[in-house]
């Protein structure tokens, strides 16, 4: 059965313990939690295991995924390092930073992380971003410790933009990196929602939902933009998928309440 949650990004404005107690009281299965700045003041992960839990304990929490795409996690520059980064040594801080939240991961029993590839430095030189990046995933699924999925998302402005690409990832990695499919990512880039499933579907364990206008790369809850969500989620019991359905909602933190309460609103009309 399908399990409907909700991104923390989308209640910055809330301490962790009212997002979680939040998401749960508006009918949402799992959580995702977002590495955000206003959530984690530093990144000492180690430090913060404890005050993790116990918020999950307070709250019965269902971590079912931690998002690490936030755009200025390591500097002021949007995405920058990241996974394609030219640069040997700033390639891996972010490398190092991901394998934190691995870690972190393990220790507050969420068994999957989400990353982004980053921005193509030089769009002439793709076969270097593609080396880059396979380097940098190799180093992943070593530090993975038994239990912990990575799943890759793609985004319209980065180097793994599209299905061709998580197909090829897919492919070279024989599996081991699987897929957080962004349907509003795709609207923006105007590829088919469902056939993108359809060609996916053994590899996606979690599937971001928002809404779209006008092609345009900017959240919309879910039924104020133009993606038709019929086929989508008719694709969704046609291939009986079991995953994670998680809203990406980070533009309403001011009207977090409301977006919670339309969005479960509109997602269990169709499940």
């Amino acid at each position: 059965m399908t399990q409907i949650c909700y991104s923390t990004n989308g209640l910055k404005n809330h301490d962790l313990t009212t997002a979680f107690s939040l998401i749960k009281q508006n009918g949402f299965d799992g959580i995702e939690l977002a590495i955000t700045n206003e959530h984690f003041s530093d990144f000492n992960f180690v430090g913060q295991i404890d005050h993790l839990n116990q918020i999950i304990q307070k709250t019965s929490a269902n971590i079912t995924n931690i998002h690490t795409g936030e755009p200025h996690l390591l500097s002021s520059t949007q995405h920058h390092p990241s996974l394609v980064t030219t640069d040997k040594s700033e390639r891996q801080q972010r490398i190092d930073f991901i394998i934190s939240v691995i870690k972190f991961s393990k220790a507050i029993n969420c068994a999957n992380v989400t990353i982004v590839s980053g921005l193509i430095e030089d769009a002439d030189n793709e076969s270097n971003a593609w080396e880059n990046l396979e380097e940098s995933l190799h180093q992943l699924i070593s530090n993975s410790p038994d239990g912990i999925t990575i799943l890759i998302e793609q985004e319209p402005e980065m180097f793994i933009n599209n299905t061709e690409h998580l197909l090829k990832l897919i492919d070279v990695f024989k599996g081991k990196i699987k897929i957080n499919l962004d349907i509003g990512h795709l609207e923006v880039i105007k590829e088919d929602i469902s056939e993108s499933i359809l060609a996916l579907k053994d590899h996606i364990l979690n599937i971001h939902i928002e809404d779209i206008k006008d092609n345009v790369h900017q959240h919309l809850l879910p039924g104020e933009g133009e993606i038709d969500f019929s086929p989508f989620f008719k694709t969704l019991k046609d291939i009986n998928y079991q995953g994670y359905l998680t809203a990406d909602l980070y533009p309403f933190s001011d009207i977090a309440e409301k977006a919670l309460k339309t969005t479960h609103q509109f997602l269990i009309k169709y499940l």
